[in-house]
């Protein structure tokens, strides 16, 4: 799960986290008072900023439109038979 810091005047939060509810990411988000920028947490990894953030989850977004198009279930892998 990631964590997002959001400030107060954060006016990017709730588009950040409808998008990242489009992709099933498991988030919270978590009003700061004492963080200069907002920020994502994820893992080790610290993302800060708002145009990174930006860039983050248009990364999540597009991982997730590839997992989606490239599912098993949506190629047929047997070859049709003459039964």
């Amino acid at each position: 799960m990631i964590a997002i810091y959001y400030t107060p005047v954060t006016t990017e939060i709730e588009s950040w986290k409808s998008r990242l509810d489009a992709t099933f990411t498991k988030y919270e988000a978590v009003l700061s008072y004492d963080k200069p920028v907002p920020m994502i947490v994820d893992g080790i990894a610290v993302i800060e900023g708002k145009s990174a953030i930006e860039e983050y989850i248009a990364n999540c977004e597009n991982f997730f439109a590839g997992w989606y198009e490239d599912r098993c279930d949506k190629h047929d892998f047997f070859p049709e038979t003459d039964a």
